[in-house]
């Protein structure tokens, strides 16, 4: 469990105490699957059955709070899903306390007034807004310094003006693009304070751990972790990293800023972009009958739902797919869209099957995929979105992980 699903605990055993009814338990959890996901808890055991059921109750929640955030963010009650908590609600609530005081988020899921609410969620909004924005500022500075290090182990990095709030979800990112582990120190006066992120089932918590003595306090768990330590322990720290990185066979990337680490989990959860090869990949099947990729095995995929931490979605794979049209989408063009024809084959002859993709982040990539080509893809399924109620065919998209040319 993590700090959500201690204070559950407390409050049940306390409800239960009082002799309080079994609906007022269950009307917490909605809040407990917003701070489960929100903190990259293992969504496995409890932790997964009572995310399961937040994620019920929060579609169906009565918070004045989170009906109003939930509206503000444009999205509709009896259609959120884990994705929704990560990408949209969590980023905002957490943009208070990165930004300036967390006791706004705080005021919007304690109110009961809906104007209030509504008030509190707009100012949350543009918190979050002014967080994008800084984010990508950073994200770019830190990209550069990395790529001038790329065949370094450890990379270490230095700013005295970068924001406060944002260390831990740039050094989230950092760590899915460059499919590492990554660490971001703040350099203070005397001490510094850092932010972790693992990668690869890389245990940032343990490795830490084994040597305590380096840091003035440090805490977190097996993928994100922070630290205080002091300036002339920094190399210490980097040579204990680099030896744990031997033996642990597995990158280690360290970024130092002038910013805050206190153990900040990532807000968002942002697509990897390609770092190797697509034949090393793993998957969990390889489709050789695109005819029945749909909605109803989508349905099937979902039973094992909620996903996330230690409970990723099954990732699948086609091969030769033929690329017909692809073009970009999303602000400023950030996101790749495609449209795919597969060849399958049945009683009745040859005949085709469309499937539309999208690579996140991936509009950039344009030039790479040329229309035409054959295409090795890696995917997540994804229902297409429609209004509750939407008569209409229910259809599925390729959230696309991981793609390669053949020919």
């Amino acid at each position: 469990l993590c700090g959500v699903g201690v204070a559950f605990k407390l409050a049940q055993a306390l409800y239960r105490k009082y002799q309080r009814s079994q609906d007022e338990e269950q009307a917490l959890l909605d809040l407990v699957a917003i701070g489960t996901i929100g903190d990259v808890a293992q969504l496995l055991g409890e932790n997964h059955t009572l995310v399961r059921l937040g994620l019920q109750q929060l579609n169906a929640t009565r918070s004045p709070g989170l009906r109003a955030l939930i509206r503000n963010a444009n999205l509709q009650l009896g259609q959120i899903r884990e994705r929704d908590i990560s990408y949209v609600l969590a980023p905002r609530i957490n943009a208070a306390g990165r930004m300036t005081e967390a006791s706004i988020a705080f005021k919007l899921l304690t109110t009961d007034d809906e104007l209030e609410a509504y008030d509190y969620a707009a100012e949350l909004e543009e918190l979050n807004q002014s967080r994008q924005r800084q984010t990508e500022e950073l994200m770019a500075s830190v990209r550069e310094e990395a790529q001038r290090h790329s065949n370094d182990q450890v990379i270490i990095v230095s700013g005295e003006n970068w924001p406060e709030g944002i260390i831990g979800l740039v050094a989230s990112r950092l760590a899915e693009e460059i499919q590492r582990t990554v660490l971001v120190i703040s350099k203070g006066p005397e001490s510094s304070r850092g932010s972790a992120r693992s990668h690869n089932g890389f245990n940032i918590i343990l490795a830490l751990r084994q040597r305590h003595d380096l840091f003035e306090r440090y805490g977190g768990h097996a993928q994100a972790a922070g630290f205080t330590i002091a300036n002339d322990r920094i190399e210490d720290l980097r040579e204990h990293l680099l030896n744990w990185h031997k033996n642990q066979q597995e990158p280690i990337v360290a970024i130092t800023e002038d910013a805050e680490a206190v153990a900040e989990l990532p807000a968002a959860v942002i697509e990897p972009e390609p770092a190797s090869p697509l034949s090393t990949r793993k998957v969990d099947l390889v489709i050789t009958r695109p005819q029945y990729l749909d909605y109803n095995t989508y349905t099937k995929i979902r039973q094992l739902a909620p996903f996330g931490a230690s409970n990723p979605e099954p990732a699948l794979k086609m091969e030769k797919l033929r690329l017909v049209r692809r073009w970009i989408s999303g602000a400023d063009g950030r996101h790749l869209r495609m449209r795919f024809l597969a060849r399958v084959q049945d009683a009745r002859g040859v005949k085709e099957v469309s499937f539309t993709g999208t690579l996140m982040r991936g509009g950039s990539q344009l030039q790479s995929f040329p229309e035409g080509s054959l295409i090795n893809v890696i995917f997540a399924l994804e229902q297409a979105w429609s209004p509750l109620d939407s008569e209409s065919k229910q259809e599925i998209w390729l959230k696309i992980l991981h793609m390669e040319v053949v020919s």
